[in-house]
């Protein structure tokens, strides 16, 4: 990968590309997630841990949003209810500014997963998001999100709202990007 851009415009370029692919999967997909926002997973020697896991985006200030996420899936019980109320929350401005999420990225898994265990394990790991002709490679640091983490939070209630049948123990992990190794085709 060829990488002609210093590593502030590379990242300015992944979030637009991230929320524009995401917006086009709430409005046009149904919120059913594409290849743009599940990266193949690496190690750094290149070695696959996961053919792809779905990751989301962070905002900057999650709070708020996750209160209203939080809220979506207490009101009711019927789980085609809330994700529709999702799709129509995350459809309309929530991914219309690439500037307003955090330089970490964040993916859920079951609290006995192996590719989370090894994720964790190996503390650093490669993202290789790709969709048609746009590629990044994105080495990533590894975080063990806590659950008082506003990350983990929004991940958490993000996830509920869109899986009706969450394992009973998650692992958040974070992924928090280091730019000036990353690379964009």
């Amino acid at each position: 990968m060829d990488n002609p851009i210093d590593s502030a415009r590379l990242r300015e370029s992944f979030y637009r590309w991230q929320c524009q692919s995401r917006k086009e999967i709430m409005r046009a997909k149904g919120g059913v997630p594409s290849p743009a926002i599940q990266p193949r997973v690496t190690d750094a020697a290149g070695r696959e841990i996961a053919s792809a896991i779905t990751v989301l985006l962070v905002e900057s200030a999650p709070d708020a949003t996750t209160d209203t996420l939080r809220n979506m899936v207490r009101k009711t019980p019927d789980p085609r209810e809330r994700y529709e109320s999702a799709v129509r929350f995350l459809s309309a401005a929530y991914y219309q500014d690439a500037r307003n999420f955090d330089d970490l990225l964040t993916a859920l898994f079951a609290a006995g997963s192996r590719t989370g265990a090894a994720l964790k394990a190996a503390g650093r790991c490669v993202l290789h998001f790709a969709q048609g002709n746009v590629r990044y490679r994105v080495p990533c640091d590894v975080v063990d999100l806590q659950p008082a983490h506003p990350a983990f939070q929004a991940a958490y209630w993000h996830n509920r709202l869109f899986n009706s049948q969450p394992p009973p123990e998650v692992l958040i992990l974070g992924f928090r990007p280091d730019w000036p190794a990353a690379a964009a085709e």
